[in-house]
């Protein structure tokens, strides 16, 4: 079974907006080389989130994973992620799918940037 994990994005127009997104997913890919680790944007750029999945899909990914890359709860991670694994799951059924938690639900990742933050102010 080869997952894909599908990072979700808000999106921008301004190409450099999604240099520090490219770089995450290119760690994320060095660290985990089992999985399939993708980019996709709910707006603004491409490609959108669907497309990325039907391109894992293509590409062999039996398994998917969606990784809302949000650090608050507003409406893109409460209600468009929930809407989007819904339309994706009715889109490919069969397809094992799972929605993580938004990245800002997760204690480790406010803890780096906590850590990241208090270290960038000399004392």
């Amino acid at each position: 079974m080869r997952p894909a994990l599908v990072l979700v994005a808000h999106g921008s127009r301004d190409p450099d907006w999604r240099g520090p997104l490219d770089a995450i997913a290119a760690r994320t890919g060095a660290l985990r080389p089992d999985l399939d680790v993708r980019l996709g944007f709910l707006e603004l750029a491409p490609p959108a989130p669907d497309e990325a999945v039907a391109a894992a899909l293509r590409e062999g990914a039996t398994r998917i994973v969606l990784a809302p890359l949000f650090l608050g709860q507003g409406a893109h991670a409460r209600q468009d992620m929930a809407a989007l694994a819904a339309r994706l799951a009715a889109r490919h059924p069969g397809v094992p799918l799972e929605l993580l938690p938004s990245i800002g639900e997760f204690d480790s990742v406010l803890e780096a940037i906590a850590t990241a933050l208090g270290g960038a102010v000399p004392r």
